[in-house]
């Protein structure tokens, strides 16, 4: 029994190595033919690279890994949009601003938001309210703002 099923059936840790040796085994085992069982045949390849004996995979299960990886993400992020009320730009209402921002480029770790923070495509400052020890407070003119050009975003982005 491979060592990949091996290490599932233990429960143990499956590392980047045990994939990539297993896609090569996979490789050895059928790509005198290249079929199906190939993990990237059907997926990767164009016609003309299946026609073609030497495949620029061939025994390189990194680069397999990387290739498959990088179609799960894809896949991924393609089913997450499609997901209802998914919206790529959003509106970041803070004490004192608000942004409308580009949920692709953002930095959600980073706690900051002024007009040069990565993903912000505008940006309001408040004003001062005097009346009460000179705190920020982010105007209902610049809420609205921000909400109407989320909204015109998102829809030109369907």
């Amino acid at each position: 029994m491979g060592s990949l099923i091996m290490k599932v059936i233990k429960k143990e840790r499956i590392a980047n190595i045990d994939m990539e040796n297993e896609l090569w085994e996979i490789c050895e085992r059928v790509h005198s033919c290249c079929i199906n069982e190939c993990p990237i045949y059907e997926y990767v390849l164009t016609d003309n690279e299946k026609a073609d004996s030497s495949c620029i995979y061939f025994k390189n299960g990194e680069k397999m890994l990387a290739v498959l990886e990088d179609l799960c993400c894809k896949e991924k992020e393609k089913e997450r949009k499609k997901n209802e009320g998914y919206k790529r730009y959003f509106v970041d209402k803070r004490i004192g601003c608000v942004a409308v921002r580009d949920e692709k480029n953002t930095d959600m770790d980073n706690p900051c938001l002024q007009g040069d923070t990565k993903g912000v495509v505008k940006f309001w400052i408040g004003s001062i309210n005097k009346d009460c020890d000179a705190t920020w407070t982010e105007g209902e003119k610049e809420v609205e703002a921000a909400k109407e050009l989320d909204k015109e975003l998102n829809k030109s982005k369907e």
